[in-house]
């Protein structure tokens, strides 16, 4: 209260004192804030946790490879598991578009073979 009765009187808020020392203007501004708008109880300690929290980035079916990718490396980084995923998704590509070649150049030789 007694920074609030320092404000009343206009004595500034550079010189405003608490027991500990000067008390820094943006403190004083944020808690004077507080007060006028919700009285004694804005200045009561408030949580810490951010009201918005982002979220999960990762899609629900990689989560699985992930957590067993970092249970197999645990000393590996964030980026060195986005790097061997990635590397295990280009494998499976390449492999599937390969498998998709031969599929079609054997569906192609049936084809020639039924036309001769």
């Amino acid at each position: 209260m007694a920074y609030l009765s320092g404000v009343d009187k206009g004595t500034g808020t550079g010189s405003v004192r608490n027991a500990s020392g000067t008390l820094s203007r943006t403190t004083f501004y944020k808690w004077l804030k507080r007060y006028q708008k919700d009285g004694l109880k804005g200045l009561l300690d408030r949580p810490n946790t951010p009201l918005r929290k982002r979220a999960p980035t990762v899609r629900k079916k990689y989560e699985l490879d992930i957590i067993r990718i970092r249970n197999n490396n645990p000393t590996w980084s964030k980026k060195k598991i986005a790097i061997e995923r990635y590397q295990r998704i280009s494998e499976l590509k390449n492999r599937q578009s390969h498998s998709g070649d031969v599929r079609n150049a054997k569906a192609h030789l049936l084809q020639l073979s039924k036309d001769s």
